[in-house]
């Protein structure tokens, strides 16, 4: 223990240290001298030279207690020169040591001494004192860096969820199909905490109910018979109707099944369902429909979004397969003859802008007798004819409304093929041309041959009166011969126009067949110059005589319609390689470069209303085909055209 002002001090003496050096009037209390080691509380420490301890004693008295030390020695005593370094309260020698009482000695020590117990009593206590302050301190720290760790990992844990929020509604936002759903829903399952086999979205779809999710470790879907799937709209755990409705479906037993009905904008009759197949221990349940419940808002958008996109891809799907499935052709276009849809039979696809008569019709202008600005105008439908590739067709436009009642925004445009229907039209009028000409070719002959037998009877009468080489004779014998010419040309009438005695082939002699033709155009032929160029050979073909007349008839007729002033036309026939040709060739003006490609189709013509029908070249090539052979042409602008007929030759 440590000594206050009024309690005396604590002395322990070293053995050889001699007591009459101590005054015992000082108060000092003696230990036994013979205790070798110094206890704590012992104030001082008085040592000899003789028996100091050593250095290691003196240190370890030092740094166990709080005394003062004194040694005294001889002095030449060398121990007190090799101890100055030591942290003594005093080193004396023996004179001085005797000349001084312990109280006089010691005074100043003690009451330093005393100061310093004092001072280490305040430092023990405020240090014990800083000890519980830091403690305390330690201990707050330590609750709020635990609290702070607590708060930090709920952050944490709440932006992680926030992250995978996102990232499932980005991944969502990404699915183009139901399949894409329920696959990246099954993927996220791998970074939950929760023991999850799969999810299975159940929804239904038109008239019926299906089912998405894993078999076999793929995605499939299964489609229930109508009437099928479940109604209810709550939460429901391990519900056996949906256990067995589920293994009825998969062909395996669902053992763990929470159901959760998904809340759409656009909710049917039947629900749309997740079905979470998992193995969650008890009390998890909670836990997981409480993490997992911000997913169900993107993902009931996600799948309502999909489900109308279905819907409608599939209305498009039926009505292009319908659309597709009018055999005629069908087409939607603007006021500005832009093609919006067509048909399969309208046209191959096109790029958007494209013109409606660009893909219809191959034209660079609106079709002729196109009149949808007519139909706009009108706000009713209105029927037309236009013209493609050699067919007629009648095209009905109908106004389509989409924004106010009274203003049309787009026009469909049907199409039906008339081209056999005005092709036995031109050809019932054909027909009816050539009965009335036949008609007509028979009172012809029944009213002229009697009169022109008369002439020429009575000119032979005459011709065998008068002398051969009289001017009279040769008046006659022109009369004769004009007479005969006229029977001829009413003869060759009658074979034109009238077919339905000698219906079959027949072997026809070209140059025969040209002569009569002439002779049925001299009207038409009496402006020009006809250069008549034929074959001495026999040249014969096989073919009906009246179809083959017509198809010069119309050759040499177009050549004499073609050239407004007076031209030149000529016609030869040649046999080339086992084949007959005959050509027609005119000087007028040629066919224009752009027309070209049409003067074989049916119903185009150049001519002015009145003059022609337009079938006369595409009967003519149908004939001349029917027969094995070839029509085709050469034509220079400005420099005329040639029309070749070309027949297998027939031998005699």
């Amino acid at each position: 223990m440590s000594s206050d002002a009024s309690s005396p001090a604590l002395v322990w003496v070293s053995p050889h240290l001699e007591a009459k050096h101590l005054n015992q009037d000082d108060l000092f209390i003696l230990v036994d001298p013979e205790i070798e080691d110094p206890k704590k509380g012992i104030d001082l420490c008085l040592f000899s030279s003789k028996d100091f301890p050593g250095e290691n004693k003196v240190q370890s008295l030092l740094q166990t207690s709080q005394m003062s030390i004194l040694v005294y020695g001889g002095e030449d005593d060398p121990c007190l020169a090799s101890l100055d370094w030591m942290p003594f309260s005093k080193v004396i020698s023996e004179k001085e040591f005797k000349k001084l009482s312990i109280a006089e000695h010691f005074s100043k020590d003690l009451n330093r001494m005393k100061k310093q117990q004092l001072l280490k009593q305040t430092l023990t206590s405020n240090y014990h004192q800083l000890e519980e302050l830091t403690q305390g301190l330690e201990d707050l720290v330590d609750r709020e860096t635990e609290r702070e760790d607590s708060a930090k990992k709920e952050v944490q844990d709440s932006l992680k969820g926030l992250r995978r929020l996102v990232q499932l509604t980005t991944s969502l936002g990404e699915a183009v199909t139901l399949e894409d759903v329920v696959a990246r829903l099954n993927k996220d399952i791998r970074q939950t905490k929760f023991s999850i086999s799969q999810f299975i979205l159940g929804f239904p779809f038109r008239s019926r109910y299906e089912l998405i999710g894993l078999m076999k470790g793929r995605v499939q879907r299964i489609r229930l018979e109508e009437g099928q799937g479940p109604t209810s709209i709550r939460i429901k755990q391990n519900d056996p109707e949906d256990q067995r409705f589920l293994a009825n479906q998969f062909q395996r037993p669902f053992v763990h099944v929470l159901t959760l009905p998904l809340r759409l904008a656009s909710q049917g009759a039947q629900p749309v369902t997740l079905f979470v197949e998992h193995q969650l221990e008890v009390g998890q349940t909670d836990t997981f429909l409480e993490e997992i419940s911000p997913w169900l808002q993107p993902l009931s958008m996600t799948i309502e979004r999909l489900l109308l996109e279905s819907e409608m891809h599939e209305a498009s799907y039926l009505w292009e397969r319908t659309f597709d499935s009018v055999e005629d052709p069908l087409c939607i276009v603007t006021s500005d003859y832009e093609l919006l849809r067509s048909n399969v039979h309208f046209s191959e696809p096109q790029q958007a802008g494209t013109k409606c008569y660009e893909s219809f019709a191959n034209r660079t202008s609106p079709c002729e007798g196109c009149r949808i600005h007519e139909v706009i105008q009108a706000g009713q439908p209105q029927t037309m004819k236009v013209r493609r590739a050699g067919k007629a067709f009648e095209m009905t436009s109908y106004p389509v409304y989409l924004g106010p009642p009274s203003e049309v925004s787009t026009l469909v445009n049907h199409y039906l093929d008339v081209t056999d229907k005005e092709d036995l039209r031109g050809q019932t009028i054909q027909n009816e041309k050539m009965a009335a000409l036949g008609h007509l070719a028979g009172h012809i002959a029944h009213e002229l041959n009697n009169p022109l037998t008369g002439i020429r009877s009575l000119s032979q009468i005459l011709m065998s009166e008068v002398p051969e080489d009289s001017e009279i004779y040769s008046d006659l014998k022109e009369v004769e011969i004009a007479a005969s010419r006229s029977q001829s040309i009413i003869t060759d009438l009658l074979s034109f126009a009238d077919d339905r005695g000698k219906p079959e082939d027949e072997l026809i002699d070209v140059n025969d067949l040209i002569e009569s033709t002439l002779s049925l155009l001299k009207v038409s032929l009496h402006n020009h110059k006809v250069d008549i160029n034929l074959e001495d050979s026999q040249l014969h073909v096989r073919a009906q005589k009246s179809l083959l007349q017509q198809v010069l008839f119309n050759l040499i007729n177009n050549s004499c319609q073609a050239m407004d002033d007076p031209g030149q036309i000529q016609i030869s026939t040649k046999e080339q390689d086992g084949n007959v040709t005959i050509k027609v060739r005119d000087t007028g003006p040629g066919i224009p470069k752009k027309i070209r490609d049409q003067i074989f189709l049916p119903f185009f013509t150049t001519k002015e209303r009145g003059r022609g029908t337009g079938l006369g070249l595409s009967m003519s090539r149908e004939i001349v085909e029917r027969y094995g052979g070839k029509l085709r042409f050469d034509s220079s602008e400005g420099q005329g055209t040639t029309f070749e007929v070309v027949l297998p030759k027939e031998p005699i």
